[in-house]
């Protein structure tokens, strides 16, 4: 244990903060990967029997990239006890086999879902594999995604134990494309520091695979299939629960932009109205919920989305009244609290009004 921990203090002072490293500039080489361990290694040093952190790996047609996100998981050197949860949404393209693989190799951590017929957007990867989370701590990380540090889990969990006012821990991130590393402006925020609960719940939004959070109960009410980005609604709710610690000794994460990305593999002409509708029923929701502030923030986010992708696209006429008109209407239906579809008509008719403009942007 001591021979562990002392590896964990030199990693921690051999590290050099992100932007001072030439390892992480703009146009070099992806990160590789964590080196795989044996399932004896990596529970070498666990203190207990019950996991400390979950980490729920959601995934699909992930074939080229999912074991780099299995080596990341397996490559944790921590002092406490983890589980590794991957669902497969019936990937067609051998994504599962190598899901199965794994879990037979390391069955103390890894559980494997694996669905016989592709459920989304009915059933959602993140709420199925929380009902099996049995950690005090939950760690994300979608399929196509990789962690690169070995001390993530660990330096996040030690940081949310020395914060009880923290429900969240989040640190700095990698963003490749056709295995280079991007421009720093595609990367994690530029205010890389710590967030109070009302910066979590508005205007700061950490990344995925970026995050460590508190296992709460965040899910009151039925969750609405209408919201395609849930990892804004996650960050919105947890807020009720605290603020955010960032840790500045990690960029332990790589986010890969692709053409199959749930996100980046989406056109800007259907990525901006999909957002929009998301944020709208986000605001429905909190309606429902009583929470007035929160509904009226994610109502003018949607405006606010659509305007923004709209300037975007070179049409005019979209700023000032009209989209102070537009947000007025928007909230107007999210204090009746309706759940009629046909209420998002005023946002997604605006749209379309003005791309028509645009010439099919």
């Amino acid at each position: 244990m001591g021979r562990r921990r002392r590896g964990r203090e030199s990693a921690v002072r051999n590290h050099v903060p992100f932007g001072e490293s030439d390892r992480y500039r703009a146009g070099q080489p992806a990160p590789h990967p964590l080196p795989l361990r044996v399932e004896e290694e990596v529970v070498a040093g666990w203190t207990g029997d019950q996991p400390v952190v979950s980490i729920l790996c959601p995934t699909y047609q992930h074939v080229r990239f999912i074991e780099d996100a299995l080596k990341g998981f397996l490559g944790q050197d921590t002092d406490f006890p983890f589980e590794v949860l991957v669902r497969d949404d019936a990937s067609t393209d051998g994504t599962a086999d190598i899901v199965r693989d794994y879990a037979e190799r390391y069955p103390r951590i890894v559980r494997a879902v694996l669905e016989t017929e592709n459920k989304w957007p009915s059933v959602r990867p993140y709420l199925i594999l929380r009902q099996l989370a049995r950690g005090e701590f939950v760690a994300l990380c979608e399929g196509d995604d990789y962690w690169i540090e070995p001390l993530k889990l660990q330096q996040q969990v030690d940081a949310l134990r020395r914060r009880p006012d923290a429900v969240l821990a989040h640190h700095e991130r990698v963003v490749t494309q056709d295995g280079v590393i991007t421009d720093e402006a595609r990367r994690f925020p530029l205010d890389a520091r710590d967030w109070s609960a009302s910066e979590l719940g508005r205007h700061r939004e950490p990344v995925t695979a970026a995050v460590v959070f508190r296992n709460v109960d965040v899910h009151p009410g039925a969750y609405p299939r209408n919201i395609t980005y849930g990892d804004n609604f996650l960050w919105l709710r947890l807020a009720r629960f605290g603020g955010a610690v960032f840790v500045p000794e990690l960029t332990a994460s790589v986010y890969r932009v692709h053409d199959g990305g749930l996100h980046s593999g989406v056109a800007p002409a259907e990525r901006v109205p999909r957002s929009a509708e998301s944020w709208y029923w986000m605001a429905v929701w909190f309606a429902e919920q009583g929470d007035e502030s929160q509904a009226r923030y994610c109502a003018m986010r949607s405006i606010d989305t659509l305007a923004t992708g709209l300037k975007r696209s070179g049409v005019g006429g979209v700023g000032g009244t009209g989209v102070h008109l537009l947000r007025q209407e928007l909230l107007e239906m999210v204090r009746r609290r309706t759940g009629d579809p046909h209420s998002l008509e005023v946002v997604l008719k605006q749209w379309g009004r003005y791309r028509r403009r645009t010439r099919g942007w």
